[in-house]
């Protein structure tokens, strides 16, 4: 393919060397760096571009690929594409791959952390050094071993994380309508698990059929105290439900590495609210993380999960890959239709 240009947005400065090497003084394309996400505005001023990559903090609306009438192909540097516009892309003929590379130990090793940070009060305990105060009545924890985790989605994370949560001592049940085999999981029905579980920790896939399915219903039917863990899409979760549930005190505490809205956290999309189009919807879940960040039984983190060196290895030669193989005319993991 000649005349291509590759905008790689939200790339870190270390890796362009990288991805110059591997396609630029390969296949002679044009290729360009920002370290912004892909935004409708961001958009307009690469309008040249054929192929765009991006990460999870992109957010690629309708708005945004009609910024960029040239484009062919999206390289996400994600397993996932909540942030993504599958369908306005689809109705552009643009073609949307993913890299499904190994990134389950990072991953389940986050989970883990948010787990064990709630479970001994990391954030309050160190607030108390830091203020040269210690009283440990005030932060003491619990032990995982002996509690049943759930795992909602077991795949390849929620499979390692069942390994992991059983070497702790921990019995492990678990959701999933493929049922892939796990001898460390107990398969049982989504109910039971949700009434079952001292901790819930979602790994289901974000899209349509899963938006919400932790909605106040389901949030009420967890057993009092749970802890709820999300390192896997932000729309599983009612993000309103859930804090009418922490702040009654029946959910116990929350690890979020993904939220409704996640892009909301940044400043420049803060300052953007204050514009007179945007969503009441946005609006809505700007004042719900605010309330969540006020929280001391809840801990967010930025959709960091992924960011291991040896994961983001992995994601890097995996992106580079989908690319060269588009430039020959052999797409590979490709997860929209055309």
């Amino acid at each position: 393919m000649s005349g291509q240009k590759i905008v790689f947005f939200d790339t870190w400065a270390e890796h362009k060397p990288y991805y110059t090497r591997r396609l630029k003084n390969v296949f002679n394309v044009a290729t360009e760096y920002t370290d912004e996400p892909l935004t409708e505005v961001t958009a307009s001023r690469h309008q040249d571009a054929t192929i765009v990559s991006v990460s999870v903090t992109s957010d690629v609306s309708a708005r945004a690929l009609a910024k960029l009438p040239e484009l062919e192909y999206i390289a996400s540097r994600s397993t996932g594409v909540n942030h993504i516009d599958t369908q306005a892309a689809d109705a552009s003929d643009v073609l949307v791959s993913t890299v499904p590379a190994h990134i389950e130990a990072t991953v389940a090793e986050h989970t883990i952390m948010l787990l064990l940070a709630l479970a001994r009060q990391l954030g309050e305990t160190t607030q108390h050094v830091q203020a040269r105060v210690v009283d440990h009545t005030q932060v003491t924890g619990f032990e995982v071993a002996g509690k049943t985790i759930g795992i909602v989605g077991c795949g390849r994370v929620g499979g390692y994380l069942s390994r992991v949560a059983a070497a702790l001592g921990m019995d492990v049940i678990g959701y999933d309508p493929q049922q892939p085999p796990n001898e460390h999981i107990a398969y049982a029905s989504f109910d039971h698990v949700l009434e079952n579980s001292d901790i819930l920790s979602l790994h289901a896939p974000g899209n349509q059929e899963t938006r919400h399915m932790m909605n106040a219903d389901r949030l009420a039917q967890m057993k009092q105290g749970a802890v709820l863990l999300n390192t896997a899409a932000g729309d599983l979760i009612d993000t309103g439900a859930l804090i009418e549930a922490l702040f009654s005190g029946h959910i116990g505490a929350a690890g979020l590495d993904v939220l409704e809205g996640e892009q909301l956290l940044r400043l420049d999309e803060e300052i953007a609210l204050l514009h007179p189009d945007v969503s009441r919807q946005d609006l809505l879940l700007s004042t719900e993380h605010d309330a969540l960040l006020r929280m001391p039984n809840v801990i967010i983190t930025p959709h960091n999960g992924f960011n291991s060196q040896e994961a983001i290895g992995r994601i890097r030669q995996e992106t580079a890959e989908n690319i060269k193989q588009y430039l020959q005319h052999e797409p590979r993991n490709v997860v929209n239709k055309k």
